[in-house]
């Protein structure tokens, strides 16, 4: 199942239009996605974010974190991948550690909203979760691309997208930054 998703990746990838010469860091901001639209009170009630902090990274697209009970969990972000750094049987990968101290930079020691799509952790064991900087007021895609912390690298070329049904609530959001982001070359989307 993994390889025919890695498939499925790799095909996205190979269709998607060149680089071009510029270079952007804009995100976009278009508010006319579909079905994105919420009420704040049923917006919090769907989302039902959980509070953590940050207390360690471990790369790009994995952190540990410690809940208001004092519980700590090793969490895996979901529906990205970021370029390797520490696993145990490939080189680092290029624009890893970039990405890896992009993530340690933004996440280390801050307090984070984390909402759990279908899934409750990955077969290691690692919760898996879409990581909220704030909670958003509304499910707009400019609260998307400003608040969920797997949006932003996938939109500043730290990560690409990377889905495993049935956990792909912001897939079609996050392709179309991932998109973007190849367009415009930033991060692994520039040549080495």
């Amino acid at each position: 199942m993994k390889r025919f998703f890695s498939m499925i990746i790799i095909l996205i990838l190979f269709t998607l239009p060149g680089c071009s010469l510029s270079f952007s860091t804009a995100v976009s901001s278009s508010n006319n996605a579909p079905g994105l639209e919420k009420s704040n009170a049923a917006l919090q009630s769907t989302l039902n974010l959980t509070t953590a902090t940050v207390i360690r990274h471990v790369d790009g697209d994995t952190v540990y974190v410690r809940f208001q009970d004092g519980s700590e969990y090793k969490l895996r972000l979901i529906g990205i991948d970021t370029p390797e750094t520490v696993h145990p049987e490939k080189a680092v990968e290029y624009f890893g550690q970039e990405a890896s101290d992009f993530t340690k930079d933004s996440l280390l020691g801050m307090t984070v909203y984390l909402e759990k799509d279908v899934s409750e952790t990955d077969r290691y064991g690692r919760l898996l979760r879409y990581v909220w900087l704030e909670p958003p007021i509304e499910l707009s895609p400019s609260e998307i691309n400003s608040k969920l912390f797997n949006a932003i690298l996938v939109a500043s070329g730290y990560a690409q997208v990377s889905t495993y049904p049935p956990d792909v609530k912001y897939q079609d959001h996050l392709l179309t930054l991932q998109r973007e982001a190849r367009e415009n070359c930033r991060g692994l989307w520039r040549q080495p």
